[in-house]
């Protein structure tokens, strides 16, 4: 009797350790399932499925607009029947355990169980879950390279590195730039394999699409983040549909020629062309708007846009059209992600301001890596735009080492008062 009441504590006691992590996981499952019974309609994206058909079928992708890496990762779900919603709840989950794994990691518990309920607060995350596919996708990729990062594994971390760099093409720049920095800081060339490994996938885009990107929309974006009117459109509306809905933007309206599978490079090399005539014809006004992107990247407020609904620019571009507006439960959720990123901003904003009193103690902390993809990917922005969905992800997998410095950065004020009241 004694000895199965010891056996029951020590199971109970194995279990009671990962509570923290089994409260998440529900609470993430429960908020994700009441979504998608609210709108079921929004869950998934139709060219992931299109893709991971044609796979299935042994057929290359005619068409290399969006990443293959979403398509891949979901084929296995479509193969036995179970679809977007299986492979979103999979990846969903595995993220969580590696997110929960890398918050494990960091030896004060404090710092460790707030890092790990913090991804509970970001109401923003949750509306990426259900509209945006491959933002699950990345966050499982990126979630698994940081914990491969960590851990120290270098081979399997340029693999996971690979697969993320498939998956959202701006990666290609978070990755190349983590190897480049481990291997000045360590002087092992396995460090290079990230970049090296991608050099190969590069050759097979080039091979089969014509261009070494992971998608052919980079020109398209470029050419959106230079346009002369992006500060009127930017950040309070969808930059696409401002500029879409009246064909400003559309390959038949610039070029006469319709987006299929075999113009997607060559209208791909026009739009980036014509982004960097933009900057080149007006070299301040992109200089201004190049300030106001790195502002609104790093130290955002707002959800972008901030105005939902239709609203558009009108052909010849001298007035806006507003069709609908959207707001109720909108600006509920608009008020609790402004609240959210006003704690996170001041956080930042102190882990930035430690980390330049102290750099070799960042360095000595292997969570630091989690917060340079906001930065690797910066030059991208600046070309582009700084749309919030694309760097949501990012941020959440900064959050643990955000805590960690400023509650590092608190601990030496602390330590300084109670030495000068000594």
């Amino acid at each position: 009797m004694g000895a199965a009441m010891v056996n029951e504590y020590a199971r109970w006691s194995g279990v009671r350790q990962y509570l923290p992590e089994i409260t998440v996981l529900l609470l993430i499952n429960a908020a994700v399932i009441g979504a998608v019974l609210v709108n079921p309609f929004a869950l998934g994206l139709d060219f992931w499925a299109v893709k991971a058909a044609e796979i299935a079928s042994f057929h290359i992708p005619g068409s290399n607009f969006y990443p293959i890496g979403p398509a891949l990762l979901c084929l296995p779900f479509f193969l036995v029947g179970l679809g977007s919603l299986g492979a979103l709840f999979f990846y969903l989950n595995a993220g969580v355990v590696l997110y929960a794994l890398i918050c494990r990691r960091i030896e004060d518990r404090l710092i460790a169980r707030i890092a790990l309920f913090s991804i509970l607060l970001n109401p923003y995350f949750f509306w990426l879950v259900v509209s945006s596919h491959d933002c699950v996708l990345q966050f499982f990729t990126l979630s698994l390279a940081f914990y491969l990062l960590i851990e120290a594994r270098p081979v399997l971390f340029a693999l996971a590195g690979i697969l993320a760099a498939t998956v959202r093409s701006t990666d290609l720049f978070v990755f190349g730039g983590l190897a480049i920095l481990m291997f000045a800081m360590w002087r092992k060339s396995i460090w290079l394999l990230s970049p090296a490994l991608y050099l190969f996938v590069a050759f097979g885009n080039l091979a089969l699409y014509d261009s070494p990107s992971p998608s052919t929309n980079g020109g398209y974006n470029i050419f959106l983040g230079q346009h002369p009117l992006f500060a009127v459109a930017y950040p309070s509306y969808d930059i696409d549909q401002f500029f879409e809905t009246k064909g400003l933007s559309s390959p038949e309206h610039l070029f006469g020629m319709h987006r299929t599978p075999q113009t997607e490079a060559e209208l791909d090399t026009r739009y980036r062309e014509m982004g960097f005539s933009f900057a080149k014809d007006d070299p301040v006004r992109a200089a201004q708007n190049a300030l106001s992107k790195a502002a609104l990247w790093l130290f955002n407020f707002q959800k972008v846009p901030e105005v939902s609904g239709k609203i558009y620019l009108e052909e010849g571009g001298h007035s806006i059209a507003i069709e609908s507006l959207r707001g109720g439960k909108l600006l509920l959720g608009q008020m609790a992600y402004t609240l959210y990123k006003f704690v996170y901003n001041i956080l930042f904003a102190v882990t930035i301001f430690y980390v330049c009193l102290r750099p070799s103690d960042f360095l000595s902390e292997r969570h630091f890596f989690l917060i340079l993809p906001v930065f690797f990917v910066l030059p991208v922005v600046l070309l582009s735009f700084p749309d919030t969905r694309f760097k949501i992800v990012y941020e959440v997998m900064a959050v643990p080492a955000i805590l960690l410095f400023a509650f590092r950065a608190a601990a030496q004020i602390v330590n300084r008062e109670s030495a000068n009241r000594e």
